[in-house]
């Protein structure tokens, strides 16, 4: 196998990667946001301001390990979640 060959098979891979990558960060947005806003609904506002203590923790975690694009999801929840304060 040449090196160019090698080359091709190892960025086709990468592009799957992040195509399914982005997949996981799709659906786990979707389920950040399904549960906060049951949490919410559940709560109600007084338990705002503990949501988003919660929030910030998982951010911090997120940014962490360097799920930058997780963590900006969850700060833009955050941001919203402040504005309801």
């Amino acid at each position: 196998m040449t090196d160019e060959q090698i080359e091709r098979i190892a960025e086709l891979v990468f592009q799957k990667l992040v195509k399914k990558q982005e997949e996981w960060d799709k659906e786990f947005m979707m389920e950040i946001k399904d549960q906060v806003v049951m949490d919410i609904s559940i709560k109600g506002t007084t338990d705002v301001q503990t949501r988003i203590d919660n929030l910030q923790a998982h951010l911090d975690r997120l940014i962490e390990k360097e799920l930058y694009t997780e963590a900006q999801a969850v700060k833009e929840r955050i941001d919203e979640l402040k504005k309801q304060l």
